[in-house]
């Protein structure tokens, strides 16, 4: 198996000069404009930040409800091992 050195280039299908931005075209950002720009990402961030805060009490009582009906499983099983007289079988799992 042989391996190539070179790879060549793919050719180029577009328009010399597509990919150069246009200075003059770029509008200059004023103080004003960029003021408000962060005031609006500071309003973002605040309403994110609630928003991860009620996330993470929901994921909290979520998993304090996973957690109770695992114990309350857990009992269960462990009752019918011994009603069925087998308890030492349910600490061999």
């Amino acid at each position: 198996m042989k391996v190539k050195g070179h790879l060549m280039p793919p050719p180029v299908v577009r328009a010399p000069g597509q990919f150069q931005e246009d200075e003059v075209k770029s509008p200059e950002l004023s103080i004003h404009k960029l003021a408000a720009q962060v005031k609006k990402l500071h309003k973002e961030n605040i309403e994110l930040r609630d928003r991860n805060a009620e996330l993470g009490v929901e994921l909290a009582e979520i998993r304090n409800n996973f957690d109770t009906l695992s114990r309350g499983l857990c009992a269960k099983i462990k009752r019918a091992f011994i009603e069925m007289g087998k308890e030492n079988k349910y600490y061999a799992n």
